[in-house]
């Protein structure tokens, strides 16, 4: 295994993994407008990859700006999608205001669950916040969903401290 920068040729097989690890069951486009096309067609520079075997197993995408990923996301991506896909960027948009600017940069991991539990999570979360502390970045945060346990206890194994007392939203500093 090992992991490099995002390349374009890995769009269909990110989407794809995007697609096999929500949990939340949302529709196809929406999910990509939401969780995974904003990253790798603007913040190339901050996608991570791993691969076992030629093949992306997965990867780790992010913003390093969170207020500069809001105004460019509603302005390319929400604002040509369609009414529902708006109102749901929207809404995904404004959780991370309250961390910002301690936990500017944010982002999605997800790796393909026949590869899960074999390092592969904190080789690309050691890529990212590598490239962070090379460009000065103070801080990192995330969502997650509470209940998903296996989730929580790989942030938490990895230094993520909760920023809310619901334990949704969690932050570290590179």
């Amino acid at each position: 295994m090992f992991v490099r920068r995002y390349e374009d040729g890995d769009k269909e097989r990110v989407e794809e993994i995007c697609e096999i690890t929500d949990n939340a069951h949302l529709e196809k486009d929406l999910l990509l407008t939401l969780y995974c096309h904003y990253y790798i067609t603007y913040e190339k520079e901050n996608c991570f990859v791993a691969v076992v075997d030629g093949k992306v197993v997965g990867y780790i995408i992010s913003a390093e700006d969170t207020k500069a990923w809001i105004d460019r996301f509603s302005s390319t991506l929400l604002s040509s999608s369609t009414p529902t896909i708006r109102e749901k960027g929207i809404e995904s948009t404004e959780g991370y205001l309250p961390f910002y600017p301690e936990y500017p940069a944010h982002l999605h991991i997800d790796i393909d669950p026949r590869y899960q539990r074999m390092g592969i999570g904190h080789a690309l979360m050691n890529a990212l916040l590598s490239n962070y502390r090379e460009k000065g970045v103070k801080g990192v945060m995330l969502g997650v969903d509470p209940n998903n346990t296996k989730g929580v206890s790989f942030y938490k194994k990895y230094g993520f401290t909760p920023l809310d007392t619901n334990g949704v939203w969690w932050g570290i500093k590179p």
